[in-house]
């Protein structure tokens, strides 16, 4: 019976080294021809190659400001050495408004509220975005904040602020929102 099995076995060894030695010997392939070596088929028509327009300069350049002066979320971000750590004023659109946090339902369920936040665009489908923090839930009723609203903003462009860590592209810390001034956080 083990001579058998013994057998078999080597039955199915000898079978895969003959596949993998006709494997080996089937990809070979030839030394391929250096391109200044390739004859051109005189009787071809020349290749047409059919692309769309190159798009204009002006579509590559980001706008910094808005025509009132104000900066655009983009603009600000891609000049962001010059307002690092400065008072900034910035034009644009609601996207975000983080949820509503009662802290006595949140210590029942055994969690934490988060740091009220907001995150603002140039528009609905602007690219860049920028996290806005720095004030408190009852600050969004009073100015009566909504996803989609634009407003003026003001406060100081930087990357950090208690309870955030932005991406790269840094966080406002809030003043202001239109005329409500933002009361200072205990």
């Amino acid at each position: 019976m083990r001579h058998r099995q013994l057998l078999a076995h080597s039955r199915i060894v000898l079978v895969f080294l003959a596949a993998l030695m006709f494997t080996v010997v089937g990809c070979e392939q030839e030394a391929a021809t250096p391109i200044d070596e390739i004859v051109v088929d005189p009787s071809l028509p020349p290749a047409v190659v059919d692309l769309p327009p190159a798009p204009p300069a002006s579509a590559y350049v980001i706008l910094e400001t808005n025509s009132d002066g104000s900066l655009r979320v983009a603009g600000l971000i891609s000049n962001q050495t010059k307002h690092l750590g400065q008072s900034v004023e910035i034009s644009a659109e609601i996207v975000s408004l983080s949820a509503d946090c009662d802290p006595k339902k949140a210590k029942l369920a055994n969690t934490e509220c988060q740091e009220p936040h907001l995150v603002i665009k140039d528009n609905r489908d602007a690219e860049k975005q920028l996290l806005v923090v720095g004030y408190k839930e009852e600050f969004v009723k009073k100015a009566k904040l909504k996803v989609g609203d634009k407003h003026l903003f003001r406060g100081v462009y930087q990357k950090v602020a208690q309870g955030f860590v932005a991406s790269e592209d840094g966080l406002l810390l809030l003043d202001a929102v239109g005329e409500h001034e933002v009361i200072a956080q205990k």
